[in-house]
């Protein structure tokens, strides 16, 4: 036996409570020898308070739902790893009915708080009637005044530019893509071609998030007469657009231009030559949510935490 208190037990099977961590461990080990594991029914009986956590994720029937199903699954094991239950909201309903259904679980004390993989326009919604309720959130994305977690996009860009600079290229070009991260992953581009090579003219592009977009774009490059060596992507998508174009323009990949991705598309591993790209891993990601929407929900700490990406070297870049 642990030979401990029964308010040590508690202390340890809660994660609560100022005990050693060799007297932690006594009693953990104790408790797996007799099967002992905590029912979050009776414990939330007990205390007034669940210990599960909402997830709000809905199903947008697009290439979004991909990463958010890693980030979902990173978050999920991070928080049972806690000691906590998990409550999905899951649907195609409209934001009050969303809203709706989260305010009653937390209002019967079936959850604690919730975490918002949302995108924007639901995200403000849940956010403003969280507030005025009290409910404890994070969030998906810089939230400002909340606890949230977010992709580093910026360090993303970095990372990317700073590869094609050591590989000696000099005539290279970013294809930018709209909204906040496409907004981080350029200020990356431009804050190191300043740093780095501050004599080089810093090229931009812009198009939307798509195969086409991105086919368009290096095709506009190319009218534009500058002969670039290197093109580093907004996305995956506009790579992939980017690909397409060169191989019509008659430029090899890699050895007459180096294309770098952003998003670690699946499909792009298996191209001919497979696509170089900045990767951000949604598990990784799901696990840091999970440490802060516990400090949040169990210690009411609000703060914000970064998810570093990292490069992904395969074949479409080479020395210059």
């Amino acid at each position: 036996m642990a030979h401990v208190s029964i308010a040590t037990v508690s202390y340890v099977m809660n994660d609560r409570g100022n005990v050693s961590a060799a007297t932690r461990r006594r009693v953990r080990e104790v408790a797996d020898a007799l099967g002992y594991h905590p029912n979050s029914a009776g414990r939330a009986l007990a205390s007034r308070r669940s210990r599960a956590i909402g997830i709000v994720l809905p199903m947008q029937s697009n290439r979004r739902e991909v990463a958010n199903v890693n980030i979902l699954a990173g978050l999920a094991d991070g928080l049972r790893n806690r000691g906590h239950d998990v409550v999905l909201f899951a649907s195609r309903t409209t934001e009050e009915q969303t809203w709706t259904a989260v305010y009653q679980d937390w209002r019967a004390k079936r959850i604690n708080g919730f975490v918002c993989l949302a995108e924007k326009d639901l995200q403000d919604l849940l956010r403003m009637h969280a507030g005025e309720q009290g409910i404890p959130s994070v969030w998906l994305g810089e939230t400002p005044d909340h606890a949230w977690v977010d992709f580093d996009h910026h360090h993303g860009g970095k990372l990317a530019t700073e590869y094609l600079l050591g590989l000696g290229h000099r005539s290279l070009a970013h294809v930018a893509v709209p909204g906040m991260r496409g907004l981080a992953i350029r200020r990356g581009f431009e804050d190191t071609m300043r740093e780095l090579v501050p004599s080089v003219p810093i090229l931009v592009e812009s198009a939307k998030d798509s195969i086409a977009e991105g086919y368009q774009a290096m095709h506009r490059l190319a009218m534009a007469g500058v002969r670039l060596t290197a093109v580093f992507a907004g996305s995956d998508l506009v790579a992939e657009g980017i690909l397409r174009a060169a191989g019509e323009l008659s430029l090899a990949v890699p050895q007459q231009l180096s294309v770098i991705g952003y998003g670690d598309r699946d499909s792009l591993m298996h191209t001919i030559p497979a696509l170089t790209t900045v990767t951000s891993r949604g598990y990784s990601l799901g696990h840091l949510l999970a440490e802060v929407a516990v400090d949040r929900m169990e210690h009411e700490k609000v703060r914000g935490a970064l998810s570093v990406p990292t490069l992904e070297i395969r074949g479409s870049c080479t020395v210059i």
